[in-house]
């Protein structure tokens, strides 16, 4: 599929932008909204904890949700409590049910059945309930209960957690159309995240990579981007944002405008990479 010219022209490598032109939020909104061939899977995946990918998987879930017409399914592989459920506003409490009618959906009723809906509208499949939140969901796992009921969605947005470079993040590449490496802002961390991703542009599914660094505070933009420019993928930069700081999730009106716009590139970067290829 060939995209707009204009979304075509967007700049691939953002770092710190404080504004955006009304063209490229248009643009950037078109690209949120274009039809697409097939379900786009979007696996989120960090090396090491802290950097914000539950976060990061619940932004952009929830903007794919409020900008398309079809329907987005959050899913949850990862270990721990502060999952990409959590941070998408789903209470603790909420329940699942009608596991066996995913097994073998007909229709969409079947494959959303007993799924809860967080605020923004998406759905939310939590591969850890029942199970143990200490360890991540075993990649057979994602396969076995999420293939099935793809087919139904628009976009599949994954929090994998903190996955092994040597194993899981092959497995991650082989379930992902894109897969998204979220790194916080500081040179180790962004040259470990960077090291990884030739391995998966190589993989054999021959996944889109999207390395995305987070600034937690330390306000070390310029650095890293000297370590990570030339890479072969695109390398978004989530600014700092004292309101990801807490110990509950906040929605997107709760974040400064710099913010909702690192989000908006970052989807947009994220449902288009790999396109057409």
């Amino acid at each position: 599929m060939r995209l707009p010219a204009a979304i075509n022209a967007l700049p691939t490598t953002v770092f710190g932008s404080t504004t955006a032109s009304v063209q490229e939020l248009m643009a950037a909104d078109a690209a949120l909204r274009m039809p697409l061939p097939l379900v786009r899977r979007i696996g989120v995946v960090h090396l090491r904890g802290g950097a914000g990918a539950s976060s990061t998987a619940a932004a952009v879930a929830s903007t794919l949700a409020r900008r398309r017409a079809g329907h987005v399914l959050a899913v949850n592989a990862s270990a721990g409590t502060s999952h990409v459920l959590r941070q998408a506003g789903l209470p603790l409490g909420a329940v699942q049910s009608d596991e066996q009618s995913r097994v073998s959906p007909k229709r969409l009723a079947d494959a959303v059945a007993g799924l809860p809906r967080t605020p923004s509208g998406v759905f939310a499949y939590d591969l850890q309930s029942g199970g143990d939140r200490d360890t991540p969901v075993p990649s057979t796992t994602w396969f076995e209960r999420v293939t099935p009921i793809a087919r139904f969605f628009d976009a599949i947005v994954t929090d994998w957690g903190v996955r092994a470079w040597q194993l899981d993040l092959g497995q991650v590449a082989a379930a992902s159309h894109t897969v998204c490496v979220v790194a916080r802002a500081d040179r180790f961390a962004a040259e470990e995240a960077a090291a990884v991703v030739p391995a998966l542009l190589e993989h054999e599914d021959r996944p889109a990579v999207v390395l995305v660094l987070v600034d937690v505070g330390d306000g070390r933009e310029s650095i890293v981007a000297d370590a990570v420019a030339d890479g072969p993928t695109p390398v978004v930069w989530m600014p700092f944002d004292s309101a990801r700081g807490g110990s509950r999730p906040v929605g997107s009106r709760a974040l400064a405008t710099r913010s909702r716009i690192a989000v908006r590139r970052l989807t947009m970067t994220l449902l288009t990479s790999g396109v057409g290829r």
